[in-house]
């Protein structure tokens, strides 16, 4: 695992919220950078008993009490962050999982990586207690954020550029491909937690005035929002118009399945459903907020809407269902995107990306 005469570290300590979403979106690619690769993931839960991985040691957290979990979690990272064989230390979410990684890595001397992923930077920026946590976070050798939207973030509070590294999203292509126009049944589908934030309320009043075209929404996810969701959809008239599938392991059917992928969000990183969207050939129909115009190009492979533009977002829909022509454009443009959210780019960022880390660490 070379590059030039640099080398970048095999045996990894990594601390993150395990879930399948965390495993295949972070740990995949980082395995898949070699077969020399070995990890050790702190995590605060277990994980799903699917995820195993000869490769992998996990060491368990978990407890009922959310403040036993991070000092749990703290506790093992020290400790073993200290362990010979042990070369750096990655993390994924700034707090509280950066947090444990920087402080474990400080106390070891050891190379570490600060994960900024989801809202992160951004939610920092709005905490008066963020200055003390990028006192900290600041210490780290690597920063890796989704895009130029994060970056930005991070350079205004004094992060320095020449460590941050942009990692696009990667997904399993395999799992995520499209399918023909005619044998997509659904009309939109709406991907994700149903939080306030994500707006699908919106959504729904936005799909109200299109009602004409008789489009039909199917929104795959739940949350605190989704009682009230469902009272909407049926106080609008929606009810034969929109069905809730609640919340599914892995969403590509429903993907595959529908012509546009539709959100509303006030405030977004970069999420995944967008581009597991995309690489499914579904057309994004989406807010432009956070890093999600760095990846949606106006007109070419998807809509753009302005955030809290509900008459906006009824006219997207409805010139992307009454323009067969603009379909397959959009369509043809997302599907263009495939290439950059592979295992395969991934790994490729993460190897320049240790190498630096293991260089940077021997100067500091």
């Amino acid at each position: 695992m070379t590059e030039g005469s640099e080398r970048s570290p095999s045996h990894l300590l990594v601390v993150l919220r395990m879930g399948e979403a965390n495993f295949l979106n972070h740990v995949l690619p980082i395995l898949s950078i070699d077969s020399d690769v070995k990890l050790t993931i702190v995590r605060p839960e277990p994980p799903p008993p699917d995820l195993a991985d000869p490769r992998i040691e996990y060491v368990d957290c978990s407890s009922s009490n959310p403040l036993l979990r991070i000092f749990r979690t703290l506790m093992h990272a020290m400790r073993l962050g200290r362990a010979g064989s042990i070369q750096a230390i990655l993390s994924f979410n700034a707090v509280p999982y950066g947090m444990i990684a920087t402080f474990s890595a400080l106390r070891a001397g050891k190379p570490c990586h600060v994960g900024f992923v989801g809202t992160d930077a951004h939610r920092l920026e709005r905490k008066a207690w963020g200055r003390l946590i990028d006192r900290l976070l600041r210490r780290a050798h690597l920063f890796t954020v989704p895009g130029e939207d994060h970056r930005r973030a991070l350079i205004r509070r004094n992060y320095p550029s020449q460590f941050i590294e942009t990692l696009p999203h990667s997904i399993d292509l395999e799992r995520f491909h499209s399918a023909s126009a005619t044998d997509r049944d659904l009309d939109l589908v709406f991907v994700g937690r149903l939080t306030r934030s994500k707006q699908v309320d919106q959504i729904l009043h936005a799909l109200q005035r299109v009602v004409a075209l008789r489009p039909r929404l199917i929104i795959v996810g739940d949350g605190p929002e989704r009682v009230r969701l469902v009272e909407l959809a049926d106080e609008l008239g929606l009810s034969d118009r929109v069905s809730f599938a609640g919340f599914r392991r892995d969403p590509s059917t429903y993907f595959r399945r529908a012509q546009a992928f539709v959100m509303a969000s006030s405030r977004e990183g970069l999420p995944f459903s967008l581009i597991e969207a995309m690489c499914s050939g579904t057309i994004p129909i989406v807010t432009s907020v956070g890093a999600i115009p760095e990846v949606v190009d106006d007109g070419k492979n998807g809509i753009l809407v302005r955030p809290n533009d509900v008459d906006g977002l009824a006219a997207a829909i409805s010139e992307v269902f009454s323009n067969p022509v603009l379909r397959d454009t959009l369509r043809n443009g997302a599907l263009a995107v495939r290439d950059s959210y592979s295992y395969e780019a991934a790994a490729q960022t993460w190897r320049r990306a240790l190498t630096q880390l293991e260089t940077r660490s021997r100067r500091h």
